[in-house]
């Protein structure tokens, strides 16, 4: 089996992904605590010196993670990502 960056081996996958999965199973997860982390950079009184294209750029950023996310959480799935590899 050839592999490669985008489709690791399941007993190669990166420690730090692998922490990070034990940490958040589920992409809405990972979403809901970014959305949380935008409106709090958004309402905080150092917003005030982001012009309107940061805050634009801000949102892009946002959706765009949201997207990996989705995408990365899909990909995990195709190889059977199991919680307990960390453990192994």
């Amino acid at each position: 089996m050839q592999t490669s960056i985008v489709n690791p081996p399941f007993n190669s996958i990166n420690p730090a992904i692998a922490d990070f999965l034990d940490s958040y199973p589920c992409s809405e997860d990972v979403k809901h605590r970014l959305w949380e982390l935008l409106i709090a950079a958004m309402g905080s009184k150092h917003s005030d010196m982001w012009n309107n294209e940061a805050r634009a750029d801000m949102l892009f950023f946002y959706e765009q993670i949201c997207n990996f996310m989705d995408a990365f959480y899909a990909k995990q799935g195709d190889i059977e990502y199991s919680p307990f590899l960390s453990q192994q």
